[in-house]
């Protein structure tokens, strides 16, 4: 993990979170947080195809699976955005989607 990485806030929060409650340290959860953050990329990417086509379905699978990856790394600021979003899929609100797809593309922006 590089020195701007371990540095940043919201990624001491993670490491400290993974810490206290699976007593993960170390290279580890280095490891573990470098994988979150590209696996959010992924599924930002496809949030934005699945909006584009309407893909109801999959856009509310995006926003669960969001929710719940952050929520097991104390990522909660995101997880509430996984959650807004799989919720604004299921009611099929492209608008709504749009907001919290924008969201989750700000906190990922903050994490890096």
């Amino acid at each position: 993990m590089n020195d701007k990485l371990k540095n940043n806030p919201l990624v001491i929060d993670i490491l400290a979170y993974l810490k206290e409650n699976f007593e993960i340290e170390g290279e580890s959860a280095e490891e573990l947080v470098e994988s979150f953050i590209e696996s959010v990329a992924e599924h930002i990417k496809e949030a934005d195809t699945f909006l584009e086509s309407a893909s109801w379905t999959d856009l509310s699978r995006v926003g669960h699976t969001l929710k719940g990856s952050g929520a097991n790394v104390g990522a909660n600021a995101l997880a509430e955005v996984g959650k807004m979003l799989e919720f604004a899929a299921k009611a099929e609100d492209a608008a709504a989607c749009v907001v919290s797809i924008d969201k989750l593309k700000e906190l990922h922006a903050e994490l890096k």
